[in-house]
């Protein structure tokens, strides 16, 4: 029962992963490893293996409170530095799973209407191009039927 709280006070384990120093001087220790909303969780973690112990944490809950993660809607997608090659060629071969099921490997995703893909600017440019061309259908629809 600790992991599950721990995962729902957003920490997946005892020891933070990162340490900042806030305006005040004091030293401050955060780590999000999930992020929910209604029926959507996203799982964020710096390593393969800290993904898998965030996995296993839900196949407990999933076991506990007889729920099911469907490894068919679920996705990964790796955020990572592209000069460190020798853990993105890694990251393309890792498996992870979830009740037993695969999770595919994708490049990019739509979550919660947003369209995710890891690069290095964080552009939204197509997120923005797939919002304004339903604003324009849904303007079409209206003006000419």
């Amino acid at each position: 029962m600790r992991h599950l709280a721990s995962i729902r006070h957003g920490r997946c384990w005892p020891r933070p992963a990162r340490r900042f120093v806030s305006p005040s001087d004091t030293v401050v220790y955060i780590f999000v490893g999930a992020l929910a909303y209604a029926d959507d969780i996203v799982l964020i973690a710096p390593s393969p293996s800290a993904m898998r112990q965030l996995l296993l944490i839900c196949d407990m809950y999933d076991e506990e409170y007889d729920i099911m993660f469907n490894a068919n809607k679920s996705k990964f997608i790796y955020f990572g530095a592209q000069n460190r090659r020798s853990l993105h060629n890694a990251m393309k071969e890792c498996i992870f799973e979830i009740g037993g099921n695969r999770i595919l490997r994708v490049d990019s995703f739509s979550h919660l209407g947003h369209i995710i893909r890891p690069t290095s600017s964080l552009d939204d440019s197509n997120d923005i191009l797939q919002k304004s061309n339903c604003f324009i259908g849904q303007v079409n629809n209206v003006l000419y039927f």
